[in-house]
């Protein structure tokens, strides 16, 4: 009796899927029936690379495969792959098409706004996706970046070169926040991209890197070189050495001089008769 038990526990393990190891859990099919006596049976489903689990059905992500439109995710069209439709953009790992800021939005209708972006009335027009508080709209309206201070879950929430620490955006090392705090400004050495980095003043982005512009020199901030510079200090040090030698000059002269007066007496002392 005991063999047949351990039959079915060994069946039950070969129809049901691994609970760890690389089969992923998307989703569990609930039609599925055990056949099992006394077992639940649980069959879970995962889908193939390039497609993502919507209720149930596994649809193509953005630039995935399709041949109409019903194959791809929602508010997505098949253009010989899936694209977003247009006011869209893609979110989440191509797994959501989501509405641009500024673009009319409709929650009950599955039309979800960019992440950081709340959809709600923009000035008496209707509903239309704006960045939340202190988040700013870059990329042509499809990303909202936390300016600094503004909260955070992650360092992809905050703008460019800034860090979420504590739950904050913050700028990163070699950056200081500008005045409206909407930008991480570079000092002298931080990495930078100049179509979007903006350098401490008298300083630009070269080969990847803020560096001072030519006439400027500094380690963190950039200050304006002096004409003659070099030449003013070599003439301050050759001032000062030959001060030194002239007053070490006069001083042996002055030796000289008192050493001189003094033997003449000495010798005068010395011819005199003894008494």
């Amino acid at each position: 009796m005991d063999y047949l038990i351990n039959i079915k526990i060994l069946v039950c393990f070969m129809i049901l899927p691994p609970l760890h190891g690389s089969i992923h859990q998307d989703f569990l099919d609930p039609t599925a029936t055990c056949k099992i006596e006394n077992a639940d049976c649980e069959t879970s489903c995962r889908c193939k690379d390039g497609f993502t689990n919507v209720n149930l059905k596994c649809l193509a992500k953005v630039r995935g495969v399709c041949s109409n439109d019903t194959d791809c995710i929602p508010n997505a069209e098949c253009s010989s792959s899936c694209i977003c439709k247009t006011g869209f953009t893609s979110n989440s790992n191509n797994t959501e098409c989501r509405v641009k800021v500024g673009v009319e939005c409709n929650i009950t209708a599955g039309q979800r706004c960019i992440k950081n972006a709340i959809c709600g009335v923009t000035n008496g027009t209707g509903d239309r996706c704006t960045c939340g508080e202190g988040y700013t709209m870059y990329r042509d309206n499809k990303l909202c970046s936390g300016n600094v201070g503004a909260t955070c879950t992650e360092a992809d929430d905050c703008i460019e070169h800034a860090d979420c620490k504590e739950k904050a955006c913050t700028c990163g090392t070699l950056y200081v926040s500008a005045a409206d705090n909407l930008t991480c400004i570079g000092y002298v050495d931080a990495h930078c991209n100049a179509s979007s980095t903006t350098c401490v003043t008298d300083a630009e982005c070269i080969s990847g890197r803020c560096s001072c512009k030519d006439g400027y020199y500094g380690d963190k901030t950039c200050a304006k070189k002096v004409a003659g510079l070099a030449i003013l200090i070599w003439a301050i040090v050759v001032i000062v050495v030959g001060g030194f030698f002239v007053a070490l000059v006069v001083l042996v002269v002055v030796i000289k001089c008192c050493c001189a007066r003094r033997r003449p007496e000495k010798l005068t002392e010395s011819a005199e008769p003894t008494k």
